[in-house]
């Protein structure tokens, strides 16, 4: 307990008595290493699954860790290396969608790296629409990478302020703040996050959940539920705040269906409840979760925007030019910008799209097909990523070495006779385009994706 706090220890020696010596221990052990498979095309990783995590089914607990960096399923959006706690949100999500109709619209406020977002993207279904947002730049773009090799059609990627969204008109069946916090679960895996905690931060951040929380709760739609994670330890950032928020806006607690054998911890103030995470008790690190209920009332009508965007149908010709590049099913759902640039969305997130283009800023939006200058197509990487491109697209199955050299954009030649754009594979994960000229290939990687190991 040395290494930790003074004020951090007093917190823990309250909430755990007896317990708090075995709770340190627990912060001196090794973290586990897990993995949430893409239910897209996961039925082909071949890592050594240790065993299921317990509440999300397509999760796995790793023997080891290995050099994801090195492995092109990675690269490719087979899988996602997420932290077996946050996986709950799977289960959650499950449950809330009982009490909830089809073709839902879903806020991940506080999105990046992802890993949530592309959860949420398995969790639903294909006709809900998962609105993915960062406040911070820098991070959007790592939020768009991740979103991108996830392959859907139903994700729009956004970079706003919490308050911005008051705005629209939209409102969302689901919100999910993941809120930023002074971090006590991840004192495991990050040691510099321990000489980063003060009893002032926990103060800070408290106080800035609330700020986000009542921000962000008028875009809730009337019997819409929201969802609030932390991952930190302490009362003041989690069920002090969920209370706090439950009754100022006469929200209801949803008291999750949890099995005891899974180490969960349920805690309570005031009729609210929340969920722990300690890595005492479950393989995984801290992590909380609490379910509000908005009440039920008159809900606004969205007024969707249809003539206000940069971006429309296409045209018989820039149809013809896309649909040697993309299944035909998926031709009556693009919309091209003024720029050249061609998405595919899937129906219920196409309904919308004029509406987010006018009154979000935008950073990606389902997937990117490709761009047409004049009369000429140029697919995107994300096409290479989905499962939209045509059967005619040829594809190649590289060796690892070659896979690796294709991602540093290295490789100067296929064993291949095909002269045509095709997509390198990994062990049947789709990595990128390339066009095969006979005698070398161009690499159409994208440069910042680009492998530098």
């Amino acid at each position: 307990m040395k290494d930790f706090p003074v004020h951090f220890i007093e917190i823990i020696e309250r909430k755990f008595q007896s317990q708090t010596e075995a709770f340190f221990e627990s912060l001196d052990k090794q973290p586990v290493t897990s993995i949430r498979l893409n239910l897209q095309n996961s039925q082909k990783v071949d890592l050594t699954l240790a065993e299921t995590v317990p509440w999300c089914a397509h999760g796995f607990f790793l023997a080891d860790r290995p050099s994801f960096a090195m492995d092109p399923q990675f690269h490719g959006g087979a899988y996602y290396v997420q932290e077996s706690s946050s996986m709950f949100i799977d289960y959650v999500v499950k449950q809330i969608k009982k009490e909830l109709k089809t073709s839902l619209i879903v806020l991940d406020l506080c999105a990046a790296p992802g890993g949530k977002t592309t959860l949420l993207l398995d969790a639903l279904d294909q006709n809900d629409v998962v609105v993915s947002n960062e406040t911070i730049r820098a991070r959007a773009q790592i939020l768009k990478e991740n979103v991108l090799k996830w392959g859907r059609s139903n994700c729009v990627v956004t970079h706003m302020d919490p308050n911005e969204f008051n705005k629209s008109k939209i409102q969302y069946d689901i919100i999910l703040v993941d809120a930023p916090c002074s971090g006590e679960g991840m004192f495991r895996k990050d040691k510099n996050a321990i000489s980063e905690w003060s009893i002032d931060n926990v103060n800070l951040c408290a106080a800035r959940q609330q700020r986000i929380l009542q921000d962000i709760i008028p875009c809730l739609k009337p019997g819409g539920f929201l969802i609030y994670s932390t991952c930190t330890f302490n009362d003041q950032e989690n069920i002090d705040n969920v209370a706090f928020i439950g009754a100022k806006y006469g929200m209801d607690a949803l008291r999750l269906e949890i099995p005891e054998a899974w180490g969960i911890e349920e805690v309570t103030k005031s009729d609210y409840y929340g969920y722990h995470f300690y890595p005492t008790k479950v393989r995984g690190e801290g992590l909380f979760c609490a379910v509000l209920k908005k009440k039920e009332g008159e809900v606004i009508k969205e007024g969707f925007h249809t003539n206000r965007s940069k971006l429309r149908s296409l045209e018989k010709s820039e149809i013809s030019l896309v649909a040697t590049f993309v299944n035909k099913d998926a031709l009556s759902n693009l919309l091209i910008h003024e720029n050249g640039d061609v998405y595919h969305y899937t129906s219920e997130t196409l309904k919308r799209m004029h509406t987010f283009a006018n009154d979000y800023r935008l950073v990606y939006s389902g997937t990117k097909c490709g761009n047409i200058n004049k009369k000429l197509f140029i697919p995107d990487h994300a096409l290479a990523l989905s499962v939209l491109v045509s059967p005619d697209i040829p594809k190649l199955e590289l060796t690892l070495a070659e896979a690796l050299e294709f991602l540093r954009r290295s490789l100067a030649s296929v064993d291949s006779t095909t002269k045509s754009w095709t997509i390198a594979c990994y062990n049947g994960t789709q990595l990128g385009w390339f066009k095969n000229l006979g005698n070398r290939i161009n690499n159409y990687l994208p440069t910042e994706y680009k492998l530098r190991m």
